[in-house]
């Protein structure tokens, strides 16, 4: 690269110019930046907001004792969104109240030894965040975010060989590594692979995958059953868009805004309600042009969420659409214990 050419990113480090490559994720274009105010005056009330917002947080975390419950507005403020400076401290504190004793660890240790893994880990660095600043491959060399990408994960797989690596795991690790440092994302990781559940969604077999996917339609036939119909009767099965929603936490598909205003609710509510609510709030809200297409077109508007595009431009206006979806997390127990009893064959109907 010409040491003379301007890199230009927006704030959250995206690449609005890029090198000369095209990159492969169809989002990678779609990175929109918050809404821009009219005027001065709105810039600068937005800011005061932003401000008391971080404050209101500030006070909150210094008053929440180690080994005690979050306080009782944790929720109500984690759906208005986490700080972008204070979410490395609050997502690992988010993890550690799910419950259960933390494994022990020595990331420093750990990052050392050698894993089977690592070819593949190495494979899949370069198509993570391929537009983002920190992990673009620049003048032959891996970008500083490429390489401690590789050392977590390198890290997670010798410390749970039985796990290892799965390529959606490096888009959540890397997001991790934009707002904590490499060991605070190794824990983090750590967390949500045992605490979240996402174990079985990475292990080899993809146990939980499949369960979610088929749990996921039925929710959807529950809650528009002309839209799921649909759908299956086109031959567009969740195999052929959740797969990189659900191993991905989104991170692979939605704009990072987005993507941290949902992981704002999943640390503090669970996975479940976040990633099932995200999903069927995504679908239903363009159900008008879902039900005109057919196979084709479904495949080329949903897989890379293209189709999402216009309610994805404002991440408050996005979460407001989630959280009016309404899904009951007894619903959810439900639906699994149905599929726990009738044990379906993968890309069976779940109605």
């Amino acid at each position: 690269m010409d040491p003379s050419e301007e890199i230009m990113v927006d704030e959250d480090g995206i690449l609005l110019s890029p090198h000369g490559e095209e990159s492969d994720n169809e989002m990678a274009g779609f990175e929109p930046a918050s809404p821009i105010p009219d005027n001065v005056e709105s810039i600068i009330a937005l800011r005061r907001r932003d401000l008391k917002r971080e404050e209101k947080w500030w006070h909150m975390l210094q008053e929440w004792e180690v080994d005690s419950p979050p306080p009782s507005k944790m929720k109500s403020r984690a759906r208005k969104g986490v700080p972008k400076c204070l979410r490395g401290q609050v997502w690992p504190r988010l993890a550690l109240n799910t419950g259960g004793s933390p494994r022990p660890t020595r990331y420093s240790s750990l990052v050392m030894q050698d894993t089977p893994f690592e070819d593949q880990i190495r494979k899949d660095i370069g198509r993570t965040f391929p537009r983002h600043v920190w992990f673009k491959h620049l003048d032959g060399k891996d970008g500083a975010g490429q390489a401690a990408l590789l050392r977590v994960l390198r890290a997670f797989a010798v410390m749970d060989p039985d796990v290892g690596y799965t390529q959606g795991m490096g888009f959540v690790t890397g997001q991790f590594l934009l707002h904590m440092s490499e060991e605070n994302a190794f824990l983090l990781l750590v967390q949500l692979s045992e605490r979240y559940g996402m174990a079985d969604m990475w292990r080899a077999g993809f146990p939980r995958l499949m369960e979610d996917m088929w749990v996921f339609e039925k929710l959807l036939h529950d809650m528009d059953p002309e839209l799921a119909v649909h759908l299956r009767a086109a031959g567009m099965e969740p195999a052929l868009y959740c797969v990189e929603w659900f191993m991905t936490l989104f991170s692979a598909v939605l704009p990072t805004k987005c993507v941290c205003r949902v992981w704002d609710m999943l640390f503090c509510e669970g996975c479940d309600k976040a990633i099932f609510r995200t999903s069927l709030a995504l679908l239903v809200n363009r159900r008008d042009e879902l039900l005109t297409l057919n196979l084709d077109g479904l495949m080329q508007n949903m897989k890379k969420a293209r189709m999402f595009r216009p309610i994805l431009v404002d991440p408050d206006e996005f979460v407001a659409m989630i959280l009016e979806t309404p899904l009951r997390t007894a619903h959810v127990v439900e639906t699994r214990e149905l599929y726990a009893k009738l044990q379906p064959k993968p890309g069976m109907c779940p109605w």
